[in-house]
């Protein structure tokens, strides 16, 4: 325990409810020392038996993959929706604006010098 960085009070707690869970043995050494063992040929599946937290968390793993998946080719496509949203935005208002300017040239007035404004006297 001291080497994972776990106090030891945490860790018999915690092995001593794994042992609960998996059906392990608790014995008690000459020296006073609780020894721990667990069955060796199917730890997992008694695991996933005994406690809905680690179904959980084996389903997840197993899913993680295609969900990480899905995740980075959703953002991939919203990526290149938004620029293509972006270019097509750009370019209606440049044809919008230069469609207008060509509107401007043809209501131009007479060739007599009218100034646009006024009735040209």
């Amino acid at each position: 325990a001291a080497a994972a960085g776990v106090p030891l009070t945490q860790a018999k707690k915690d092995l001593t409810a794994l042992a609960a869970i998996s059906q392990g043995d608790i014995a008690v050494s000459s020296d006073g020392e609780l020894l721990y063992s667990f069955p060796t040929d199917n730890l997992k599946g008694v695991l996933a038996q005994n406690s809905a937290r680690y179904q959980v968390l084996q389903a997840f793993q197993k899913a993680w993959p295609v969900l990480f998946w899905i995740l980075r080719v959703s953002f991939g496509v919203a990526l290149l929706a938004s620029v293509v949203a972006i270019f097509s935005t750009i370019f209606f208002i440049q044809t919008s604006s230069s469609s207008s300017d060509d509107r401007d040239d043809r209501r131009g007035g007479s060739s007599m010098g009218s100034g646009g404004f006024g009735g040209g006297y």
